[in-house]
């Protein structure tokens, strides 16, 4: 019998070990499992930031070095560079102009040539250019500076580049590493109509998607106007903001990923550069800042008018103005649904230009309401 209970006994504790062991290269396993995760998640976290960075602030350094200057992409501007950082495109999509430039060491044999050709290639890729839905960025908008009459497009942008590029002038430039540089610069005009234009390239999509969540299609191309002038290359690196609607990852980006799309985590920024993306969001959100968080406004012009300011602002900036706080209960919150359904607009925007506590957004209204009556009201019929 004792015998027989020390063979049991062996017996148990070779299974506990074995249970052990087994338990150990579990959580091994695991834990190894857990750090390729995590190790993966970092790496991808790193590239989404930098494809989110990718216009060219990684490079920084070594585009100040040819430039003695960095100039990147922002809400009205956009800015692309050839991949030697040589070679740099600038489009003032509110003033309309273009700017295509060239650096050159000065004692670079043939330098005046190089810097040529690299302008005329510039020149060449921003009257190409397409976005992510492969319509052409700048499509009917190219003055020709030595014709005015004529349009630039892909299909005479190589007989023309050729003469233009001759005009460019030379300008000496101190690069940041102290090098003396040649600047060769050409400048161009976009068309008079050229908003309009661009808006009409991506009017019908919008229009479509108004229907759709039930907004007025002036509301949203006066917004797109002041966002981004319906410049679908857009980036507002400061307020890490996206494409038409200037869309913020973090904020609408990811509540409307998950509303939209069922997926629980931040746009890339390659999804928010696609117009047709860009736009879905966005009035899905303008949408839902209605119909969510304003649904109690009974008046619509007042309702619009703080849903333009919880576009720029966040809703906050209506409580702060309204309440003169941002915390509430749910009386004041009554109160003050009430106080925007019976007040008079006029006065309401008034008081909306006057209390809201941030500037940017005190003016984001003024403009978004002259330009939805201003320039789109007829849309809307």
């Amino acid at each position: 019998m004792r015998r027989i209970f020390l063979i049991f006994l062996i017996a148990v504790f070779c299974a506990i070990m074995t249970a052990q062991n087994d338990f150990s290269e579990f959580s091994r396993q695991q834990n190894e499992q857990f750090r390729t995760f995590r190790d993966t998640q970092a790496r991808e976290l790193a590239n989404y930031y930098s494809v989110q960075d990718s216009l060219f602030i990684q490079f920084k350094e070594q585009i100040e070095r040819e430039w003695n200057e960095y100039r990147e992409s922002t809400m009205k501007e956009w800015v692309s560079y050839s991949r030697d950082f040589r070679g740099r495109s600038l489009v003032d999509f509110e003033a309309g102009k273009i700017a295509v430039e060239a650096v050159m060491p000065s004692e670079e044999e043939d330098a005046k040539e190089k810097a040529v050709e690299l302008v005329k290639e510039q020149l060449k890729a921003i009257v190409t250019e397409k976005d992510e839905t492969e319509k052409t960025v700048l499509e009917s908008q190219v003055s020709n500076p030595l014709n005015p009459s004529e349009i630039l497009t892909p299909d005479n942008i190589d007989r023309i580049a050729e003469q233009i590029v001759e005009s460019a002038k030379p300008t000496e430039v101190l690069g940041g590493d102290n090098v003396m540089r040649v600047r060769y610069s050409i400048s161009l005009e976009l068309v008079p109509d050229h908003i309009k234009r661009r808006a009409e390239q991506y009017r019908p999509y919008i229009e479509q998607k108004c229907r759709r969540f039930q907004v007025r299609p002036s509301l949203v191309l006066a917004i797109i106007h002041t966002e981004s002038f319906f410049n679908p290359k857009a980036y507002n690196r400061h307020g890490n903001a996206y494409g038409l609607m200037q869309i913020v990852p973090r904020y609408a980006g990811i509540q409307m990923n998950r509303i939209l799309y069922n997926k629980q985590s931040e746009p890339t920024a390659n999804e928010l550069f696609n117009p047709e993306r860009n736009l879905e969001m966005g009035i899905a959100y303008i949408n839902w800042l209605s119909n969510n968080v304003w649904q109690d406004v009974q008046n619509e012009t007042n309702r619009n008018y703080v849903v333009i300011c919880s576009y720029n602002g966040g809703h906050g900036s209506v409580h702060q103005a309204i309440l003169g706080k941002r915390r509430f209960n749910s009386q004041e919150r009554t109160e003050m649904m009430n106080t925007l359904s019976t007040m008079d607009s006029e006065v309401l925007y008034r008081k909306l230009r006057t209390d809201i506590p941030w500037e940017e957004t005190r003016n984001y209204i003024k403009t978004v309401r002259e330009r939805m009556y201003e320039i789109y009201a007829s849309i809307d019929r």
